[in-house]
Formats: structure tokens, sequence, C-alpha cells
């Protein structure tokens, strides 16, 4: 975390994205504008069957395609699930945060 608050400390702008609501955490003082990028549990799961090849987590496609089963299922349980990466935890720092904030529920408002 100390990586991230000073690396945003450094810079006039900037955009932190993903599904760790504790990055977003470690920076929430110094947020100007809060996205919440909420388009649907399809988009999201269509989304992640065309994700190219990661080859700085994975040995070759194959070994990341054998692990799409498990990752769909954990993309599946995002709006029922109460851990840290879940709708609860993503939707309570959006409440939470007083600043300008917009929650964008469809995929072609972030373009």
């Amino acid at each position: 975390m100390r990586d991230l608050t000073a690396w945003v400390g450094l810079r006039d702008r900037w955009v932190v994205e993903g599904c760790y609501a504790e990055l977003i955490e470690a920076v929430l003082p110094q947020v100007t504008e809060l996205l919440f990028l909420d388009p649907g549990l399809e988009t999201c799961l269509a989304h992640n069957r065309q994700r190219p090849w990661e080859p700085h987590k994975y040995a070759d496609k194959a070994a990341q395609d054998a692990m799409l089963p498990q990752l769909q299922s954990w993309i599946a349980g995002y709006y029922t699930r109460d851990d840290p990466w879940s709708f609860v935890a993503h939707r309570a720092l959006y409440e939470r945060y007083t600043g300008s904030k917009q929650w964008l529920r469809d995929a072609a408002d972030y373009r």
C-alpha cells in the first residue's frame, strides 16, 4: 500500500482500477472523482471469457483457459459474496465516499 500511496502522491492525475477495494480505500483521501463500474454479471462473465492471454500470470494460453471455469465461478458470486472483492464491499466504499462520484451501470457509459 505504501508504494501505491507514494505513487499517487507524485502525480497530478491518476486512475486506480480493479476489484481490490482496499487499494481504493488506501488512496481515498486523494480521490477527486470515484467511478463505480457496475456493468452487471453477464457482461463481466462475457468480458472474462474474452480476456487475451496474460503471460505474466500463466505459462501459456492453455493454462489460462484451464483456470477459466474457476474464475467464472468466482465472478458469478460477486453479488452474493461479502468478501473484500465483492459488490457489498465496493458499494460500501462508494457509499462512504462523499466527493464527486458516479455509479455507471451500462458498459457503453465507460467510453
